[in-house]
């Protein structure tokens, strides 16, 4: 056996150098090492290793440990729960630029990018916790991949919207994972052929028959409008609806069946002459004439579509409000038109107060939105109420107008419209003695009103009580003449007594007090007894000394008096407090010579208040009639 002189090491036969430390080997002679095993103490020398040999072994080690902390760090960046957190963190921030970047397509056909991933952002959208369960089934598929890793299969076997999938080597050394995006298909259903089908804004295709049927894609998952649209000559047909499209192996159909019908417009009107209108649908003019044409299509009847209808009448164009079409036969009001219903509600109203003077006036040409023939029923009325003595106060309120009940047609070749209102009066009809006391009243009325070809306008012709009124689309309106209006015919007196109520005067007494002073002033001068009415005057006043100088004067002439009537015909505050009353008074004059005469005077009194009392301060004038 042979070792290094240089340090010792033991070398193979034949070496020239020396493996440990590199020292030439000349020619060598075998070494030998006795040790005398029976001397006590002996043991063998230790060998000491040179300063390279531990520099060296020192650089094999942190070669090791460097090697080992940058695979470590390459498998971390590597690694499939990195890849997992890059996805979370890029959907966490709605970020579809970097979700793209960080998906694979699992067909050559499909595009990632931030556009083609908007489906699925607004899958996501509208599902919020379909995010966490994406994450976690990735997170899943990543235990799934460690239990099989020692299987020697690629992949696992999860999959879903996105499946994580392990493809190959990254470096030579590191497992390369993948995000895969498979793809998914739909077919779409329609029933009319050359419809044009929709996945979302692109067109894919169009029915080359009817009833067809076509399976499209590749797509990526998510959420997409599918619609199918129909342009024909008379209208638009579009149906629509949102599916998603998740999984590659499921079948997802869409029926987009357009709800084609034929529909009947019935305008209400019946069998009218040479009347010309136009369907309007979504705004479109279809040049189809409803009262030529009631029966029309193919439309569809799911309420998406809206329809109008414009009518040309002989006082104008009228256009229906919008209804949406939701079967095969529609009913529409051809006068649900806004500005015509203000024309008549206006004109109707206007009636209603012009009715109210001209009755009370007693003058039916002040009708002016009226007909000759609701003239000619108003002045038999005033006729019959002046014999009668029928009296009458009101005050024109207002009306309720029932839009739903407004009705247009045909009778003897007049139009007419009619509509159901409900008209508000304060009012009161009242006869001989009464005094009128207006109290609020209301009265349900059918209104018919004709239009006239030669005014070109429309006007009321006839007013009738109805039973009740309807509670659907009413409209309001107030009258802007707070007028009261009292029949000529009534008595003064009445028309006083309404204008002192009006003004919070206490006409029953004023009358009750004038009746007495009147009296009582009869009294006394013809007992030429001064002392008899000095209670009912003002000391104060110049109506005392001249009562008690006018007893004189008719004692003196020997003329007596009796008062026969009398009426209270106004009465009104003065400024200063006082009241103002005008009488008309009758009287029976008896003369000295035996003559007698009837006289009639209209007399202005002033009176006062004296200790709640009424008393005459003044005679202010005095007419004879």
């Amino acid at each position: 056996m042979a070792f290094c002189k240089q340090c010792g090491s033991q070398l193979a036969e034949q070496s020239k150098f020396c493996r440990e430390c590199g020292n030439q080997i000349g020619q060598m002679e075998p070494v030998v090492r006795s040790v005398d095993m029976s001397a006590p103490g002996t043991a063998a020398t230790p060998v000491r290793m040179s300063l390279k040999a531990k520099i060296w072994l020192m650089s094999v080690i942190a070669l090791i440990i460097l090697c080992t902390a940058a695979y470590k760090t390459g498998e971390h960046f590597t690694s499939k729960e990195r890849l997992i957190s890059k996805l979370e963190t890029a959907l966490n921030h709605k970020d579809m630029k970097k979700t793209a970047a960080l998906l694979v397509p699992g067909d050559k056909r499909l595009t990632i990018n931030e556009n083609t991933l908007a489906a699925f952002k607004s899958y996501l959208d509208s599902e919020p916790d379909e995010q966490k369960r994406l994450i976690q089934d990735l997170n899943e598929q990543a235990k799934e991949l460690d239990r099989i890793k020692d299987s020697g299969s690629d992949s696992g076997t999860y999959r879903g919207v996105i499946h994580l999938e392990k493809k190959g080597k990254k470096l030579l050394v590191y497992n390369h994972y993948r995000l895969v995006v498979e793809p998914v298909y739909v077919t779409l259903q329609t029933n009319y052929q050359d419809t044009a089908l929709y996945v979302g804004e692109q067109q894919v295709g169009a029915a080359d028959k009817p009833d067809y049927e076509q399976k499209y894609g590749p797509y990526l998952p998510g959420k997409y409008t599918l619609t199918a649209k129909l342009k024909t000559d008379l209208v638009d047909l579009v149906r629509s609806e949102e599916m998603n499209l998740l999984d590659r192996n499921a079948v997802y159909t869409s029926s987009l069946h357009l709800d084609g019908e034929d529909v009947t417009v019935d305008m209400g009107l019946g069998e009218v002459q040479d009347l010309k209108g136009t369907v309007v649908i979504n705004g479109k003019d279809t040049a189809i004439n409803p009262y030529k044409q009631p029966t029309f299509g193919p439309v569809t009847t799911d309420g998406t579509m809206k329809m109008s209808i414009q009518s040309t009448f002989p006082w104008g164009t009228l256009t229906t409000a919008e209804v949406p079409i939701s079967s095969d036969y529609i009913e529409v009001n051809p006068v649900s038109d806004k500005a015509f219903e203000e024309s008549i509600m206006d004109q109707v109203a206007k009636n209603n107060q012009q009715q109210l003077v001209a009755y009370t006036s007693g003058d039916v040409n002040k009708m002016e939105a009226a007909t000759d023939t609701f003239k000619e029923s108003v002045r038999q009325r005033i006729v019959q109420d002046r014999e009668y003595r029928n009296y009458y106060q009101g005050r024109y309120m207002g009306s309720t107008f029932d839009l739903d009940s407004m009705r247009l047609y045909q009778d003897n070749g007049h139009w007419e419209c009619s509509l159901n209102a409900n008209i508000r009066m304060m009012e009161d009809n009242f006869y001989d003695g009464d005094t009128p006391s207006l109290e609020e009243n209301s009265r349900a009325v059918k209104v018919v009103l004709v239009f006239d070809a030669q005014k070109k306008g429309w006007y009321v012709d006839s007013i009738r009580d109805t039973y009740g009124f309807g509670s659907g689309l009413t409209k309001d309106t107030v009258s802007k003449d707070p007028g009261v209006y009292m029949s000529v015919w009534a008595p003064k007196s009445a028309a006083a007594a309404a204008s002192a109520s009006a003004q919070g005067l206490d006409y029953s007494g004023t009358l009750w007090f004038m009746n007495e002073y009147l009296s009582t002033s009869v009294e006394a001068m013809n007992n030429r007894l001064f002392d008899q009415v000095a209670n009912l005057i003002d000391p104060a006043g110049p109506a005392y000394k001249e009562s008690e100088n006018y007893i004189a004067h008719l004692e003196a002439k020997g003329i007596t008096e009796y008062l026969n009537s009398f009426e209270l015909l106004d009465l009104s505050k003065n400024s200063d407090g006082s009241y103002k009353a005008v009488t008309s008074e009758n009287y029976t004059i008896s003369y000295q010579d035996g003559s007698v005469k009837n006289k009639s005077f209209v007399s202005e009194y002033k009176l006062v208040t004296i200790d709640g009392m009424l008393k005459v301060h003044q005679l202010v004038s005095t007419k004879e009639q």
